[in-house]
């Protein structure tokens, strides 16, 4: 009911719902990233922040939690937003190391926090994966490693965009994405399982014999 209500922007109801749900588990990190993304859609970028690092420490593993928190931290945009949005893109390659996605993003950062070993070796990343990429990427791709081998690397965070723009027509790309962000709407998803309560065994039942 508290989905229903954050889908429908009825935020107050949400809240209402989503602090009763964690009245019952105070460290479900499932529950913390449906709570920050509730303070992120009402604009408190803090609190939503601070949600969001509970779920995080929870479960190192929660890949949306992870990336919504590193878009949280880079949107606040501090001194220290930049390191902080590099760190959490790192934790989610050490997650899941193969996300293209991810290390897309991780070429960016590095790139506009001048981290050029970092930028170098997440384009070669990238490059080894490429052999089956169209034309029109590879092409982008190109631009964007004589950007983080040429005189100002700082410029290849402009050129990980136009590759990302580019490599949304590669199905590889769209799945990685997909595993760190949902679709604009479909960001809080349903439960399949209970919190607390024990999930019923569907199973059925074996005949009975005369």
């Amino acid at each position: 009911m508290g989905i229903l209500a954050l889908r429908q922007r009825n935020f107050d109801v949400a809240a209402q719902r989503f602090d009763r749900a964690a009245s019952t588990d105070k460290n479900d990190d499932r529950l913390l990233y449906l709570q920050g993304l509730l303070e992120s859609n009402r604009g408190n970028s803090t609190a939503a922040v601070n949600k969001l690092r509970q779920a995080v420490k929870l479960n190192p593993r929660n890949l949306r939690a992870i990336y919504q928190l590193a878009s949280e931290v880079e949107r606040q945009g501090d001194e220290h937003s930049e390191a902080d949005f590099q760190q959490l893109i790192e934790q989610l390659l050490a997650a899941q190391p193969d996300n293209l996605a991810a290390s897309l993003e991780l070429s960016r950062i590095s790139a506009k926090r001048g981290d050029t070993a970092m930028l170098q070796t997440t384009v070669s990343r990238l490059a080894s994966r490429s052999a089956n990429w169209p034309p029109e990427v590879q092409q982008q791709l190109a631009a964007l490693q004589a950007a983080a081998n040429g005189p100002e690397p700082k410029t290849a965070a402009t050129r990980s965009i136009f590759l990302r723009n580019v490599l949304m027509r590669v199905p590889e790309f769209r799945s990685s994405l997909s595993e760190l962000k949902a679709q604009p709407g479909d960001e809080a998803q349903p439960f399949t399982h209970f919190v607390r309560l024990e999930s019923p065994d569907f199973a059925p039942r074996r005949p009975i014999r005369p």
